[in-house]
């Protein structure tokens, strides 16, 4: 349940920001594997490894602290009091996340799509296979890479 709470807020803040005057950004022509199919604009889902897809705009801040609510914001900072964790991921400038408060992992990366910056997530449940799941997300997120000619920003960068 708090899953899909969190999962709604963050689909209406990104929807806010994709209908702003100043934001007309459309993902339409972006590519996914085979097995996902669009549950809206910017998240997919696999019904094959129950994998997730989400495409979140990268919130840029401004101020002295940008750099830290940048990389916290956007889930690519360790958040002690939220027991989510982000460690280096197999691909170079990818994160694999753990998120033990709503029993999710995967992996995490920052791409540029059509001059924006997006962090896009690739995740599923954890349960009997973490091992496994891991793995997947990992595929997909190199498959999906592919697809779209994208390669992952290093975070120290932005």
């Amino acid at each position: 349940m708090k899953l899909k709470i969190l999962i709604l807020a963050l689909i209406l803040i990104a929807t806010i920001g994709f209908v702003s005057a100043d934001e007309d950004i459309h993902l339409s022509n972006i590519s996914v594997p085979d097995n996902f199919d669009a549950f809206d604009e910017e998240n997919y889902r696999s019904s094959v490894n129950g994998l997730e897809i989400f495409i979140d705009d990268f919130d840029h801040y401004e101020g002295p602290d940008a750099y830290e609510w940048d990389v916290e914001d956007n889930g690519f900072k360790n958040m002690s009091d939220r027991n989510y964790t982000v460690v280096p991921g197999e691909v170079k400038n990818t994160f694999n996340l753990n998120d033990e408060l709503h029993q999710v992992k995967g992996c995490i990366e920052l791409v540029e799509i059509n001059g924006h910056k997006y962090s896009v997530s690739f995740w599923g449940k954890t349960g009997n296979n973490d091992d496994e799941l891991m793995k997947n997300a990992t595929e997909t997120l190199k498959e999906f890479n592919k697809l779209n000619n994208l390669e992952p920003i290093d975070i120290s960068t932005v």
